[in-house]
């Protein structure tokens, strides 16, 4: 009976990933159906023995109802499924390999789930095998790894936070390389960012938005005060232990003043909907831009929707 039930939960879990929550994956909506079926299933079964049993155990306790759905959603989100929807996205498109769990990386580090693909690479949640300790590992994009330019822009990612010491910015611990590729280890912070905050919640009242805004407001004063603009700033770049422990992260888009010589950067670099209307311009920078995107985020927070103004800076790319 309880391997009945387990399979029921299985086609119940195909089911939820499959269709009625395909955008909550980015794999779902990359490839199809029939892979996600196969990577979902293929990914049940290896889950380890104490997550079956786990998941058995609600079965017998609660063959329906919600407590079985929570069961469900709880497994859809678990590191082994979306590892392997992960990894299926990534053979779909043909760009970048997925590392497997427990990869091992200059024998020091071991990966433990694959976190999200961004802009310039791929990210990570590794065991330090020395240290014993949860990192961050930042991979450039294999199909970047061979342009100059961007190596260089994701090594100065490394630089910028090396040098920004802070509790309210994600810290930097080295930089290595893997036949060619670099890569950064990173801190890990546990918790979620501001985007999957006001996804939730809307919005979030002043009083407990005041101490998150006053930590993304020193972020960025420490940022300043060594000449960092960070030009990204959204909740996305937002992590968050605690709403009242923000940390600012991903300076790839940082402008150095002494090293760029105060020149602008690429038009449209950035996040429409945040950045300054100077910046969709392409115009020279400075501090200010920052503040504008910061005063966007925290509208956006208080009041669950962006300002009219970001109309204005959208025009910009017209």
């Amino acid at each position: 009976a309880d391997k009945q039930r387990l399979q029921a939960s299985v086609d119940y879990l195909v089911d939820r990933v499959t269709r009625g929550d395909r955008q909550r994956t980015q794999a779902a909506s990359l490839i199809p159906e029939a892979e996600v079926e196969g990577a979902v299933r293929e990914s049940v079964r290896c889950l380890p023995s104490s997550e079956r049993a786990k998941l058995e155990g609600h079965f017998r306790r609660a063959p329906s109802g919600e407590a079985l759905v929570q069961a469900i959603t709880a497994l859809a989100n678990s590191d082994p499924v979306r590892h392997s929807l992960a990894a299926a996205a990534a053979r779909h498109l043909g760009q970048e390999r997925i590392l497997p769990c427990g990869t091992r990386i200059d024998d020091k580090y071991e990966i433990h789930d694959f976190v999200e693909f961004g802009g310039m690479g791929a990210l990570y949640k590794a065991w330090d095998l020395l240290l014993f300790q949860s990192v961050a590992i930042k991979f450039l994009r294999e199909d970047l790894a061979g342009d100059s330019v961007f190596v260089r822009r994701f090594l100065e990612e490394a630089r910028i936070l090396l040098e920004l010491r802070s509790n309210r910015i994600v810290q930097v611990r080295d930089i290595r390389m893997l036949k060619g590729r670099p890569y950064l280890i990173m801190e890990w912070v546990p918790g979620r960012t501001l985007r999957a905050a006001l996804r939730e919640r809307g919005k979030i009242p002043w009083r407990e938005a005041e101490p998150m805004a006053k930590g993304i407001l020193t972020a960025l004063a420490i940022s300043h005060g060594m000449g960092v603009w960070h030009l990204d700033v959204k909740p996305e770049n937002i992590l968050l232990p605690s709403l009242s422990t923000p940390k600012l992260c991903d300076f790839g888009l940082a402008h150095v003043v002494a090293r760029a010589g105060g020149q602008s950067v690429l038009p449209g670099a950035g996040t429409p909907d945040y950045m300054a209307p100077e910046q969709a311009r392409g115009e020279q920078l400075d501090a200010r831009a920052d503040v504008y995107s910061a005063g966007v985020l925290l509208f956006e927070v208080l009041s669950g929707t962006r300002p009219d103004s970001v109309a204005l800076t959208l025009a910009g790319f017209g």
